[in-house]
């Protein structure tokens, strides 16, 4: 294994999105919040966010009407990479920006617990941020590579960006390492 003791280490917090080249650990704590990794191979890039909700709503609009300027970064909004879309978003114009094609870009899915007790088990936060975020990867023809959702309890992710590895651990387990998705498509 590489000595990571030469290597940024970055603790994400909710809202925030992190795009590098440099080789660097992210760190991120995840309930019912969602992070979406993208790692291209070729440009050793690497990028991931924290979302908090699915979209933004202004005036009953969706995210998606209203995406184009509030999320691609001309928007002094501060709170546009707390929503799935903007954030996602966000991260694919940056890929384009260093000339990654969309097939280019390997996507990993985590978080979207249902960690809140509720009287619905269907439609929490949780599994709205899935929603969206498949919907995004879909509508994109992003290649998903990897996924840990949903589920009642949180995880921690380390991603390390400059090899697309994402090491995991379940709160109150040992961590595991996902590289691909298990035979059947399946949710793990």
């Amino acid at each position: 294994m590489k000595n990571l003791s030469n290597i940024n280490k970055i603790h994400l917090n909710i809202g925030e999105v992190y795009i590098t080249q440099t080789p660097s650990v992210i760190w991120t704590i995840l309930g019912s919040c969602i992070s979406v990794v993208f790692y291209n191979r070729r440009l050793q890039t690497g990028g991931i966010c924290h979302a908090q909700l699915p979209e933004k709503r202004r005036q009953h609009e969706n995210c998606m009407k209203t995406c184009p300027v509030k999320c691609s970064g001309r928007s002094i909004d501060s709170e546009r990479f707390k929503f799935v879309t903007c954030s996602v978003h966000h991260m694919l114009e940056q890929f384009h920006n260093y000339g990654i094609q969309d097939k280019e870009i390997d996507v990993k899915l985590f978080g979207g617990a249902n960690v809140f007790q509720t009287k619905e088990a269907t439609n929490t936060v949780g599994s709205q941020n899935i929603e969206m975020a498949m919907k995004f990867i879909q509508q994109h023809n992003l290649h998903l590579v990897s996924k840990h959702i949903g589920g009642k309890s949180g995880i921690t992710i380390y991603f390390h960006s400059h090899t697309g590895k994402v090491f995991l651990k379940k709160h109150g387990s040992v961590p595991i390492t996902l590289d691909f998705l298990p035979s059947g498509n399946r949710t793990i």
